[in-house]
């Protein structure tokens, strides 16, 4: 049975955040990166079309080289990281409710968004199922890489019940399971909120939230990140009776399991 989680102080908390922002450097940097690529081939063009602005172009696309060295760094930078152990992600689900529940969160409407285990939340409040499958296999990740995957899909996909709550009565609901399957451990993360078109699902963790009203692109995006890093696949499907399920399966850290 997974324990619960320690509960954090303040400065642990800031801490947390500040890793937070680290991880959503990384699609920000690559976006950017693409950027820098876009406007090194116009650049390219440009002086190909007009021999004579050569000279004159000569101070941008040094400037341009340097920003994309330094890019370059930074993702260097991103990938040295320590070695890493398995690590329980019953536990990281956990971890990642009890920091969603402590304070309020920020709702896509501007107004404080209360998350809370479905047993203790009130009629303002998102309710969180947790289903917990016993004697889960570890997950070869970081505890805080899991539990700040957890995190933000869970944040999400609150706020996505939020936005569904605004234009339609029912309950504000989110069903988090975790599984063992075939060497694999699967995270799912069911919401109540919007459905999302069946052509948009493939642009679910892309930076820019045009797929659905009210999440953070940016922490999608990053939940893309994470799962490739840790070797794994994330998808995005409707939900029965409106919604989004959000499956993110994770490789079974089958040396520490024996």
């Amino acid at each position: 049975m997974t324990e619960s989680p320690p509960i954090l102080s303040t400065r642990a908390q800031r801490e947390i955040r500040l890793a937070d922002l680290g991880e959503l450097a990384g699609p920000l940097v690559h976006e950017f990166n693409n950027l820098l690529n876009t406007w090194t081939l116009h650049l390219a063009l440009l002086e190909q079309q007009t021999p004579g602005a050569a000279a004159d172009l000569q101070g941008l696309r040094q400037q341009m080289r340097r920003m994309t060295a330094q890019v370059g760094r930074f993702q260097r930078y991103r990938q040295g990281d320590p070695p890493v152990e398995g690590a329980d992600l019953g536990w990281a689900v956990s971890r990642a409710l009890q920091c969603l529940a402590r304070a309020a969160q920020d709702g896509p409407d501007g107004l404080p968004l209360e998350i809370q285990p479905a047993d203790e939340a009130g009629p303002n409040a998102v309710r969180v199922s947790l289903d917990l499958a016993d004697d889960l296999p570890p997950v070869r990740s970081h505890e805080a890489d899991l539990e700040r995957l957890c995190r933000f899909l869970l944040r999400n996909a609150a706020r996505a019940a939020r936005v569904a709550r605004s234009s339609r009565m029912g309950n504000m609901e989110v069903t988090v399971r975790v599984f063992a399957d075939k060497g694999e451990v699967v995270l799912t993360v069911e919401d109540s909120g919007p459905d999302v078109a069946t052509a948009l699902l493939p642009h679910v963790f892309e930076p820019d939230p045009k797929s659905r009203e009210g999440v953070c692109g940016l922490e999608l995006a990053a939940c893309r990140s994470i799962v490739r890093r840790l070797n794994g696949r994330i998808s995005a499907r409707g939900r029965p009776g409106g919604g989004l399920t959000v499956e993110a399966v994770l490789p079974a850290d089958e040396g520490a399991a024996s």
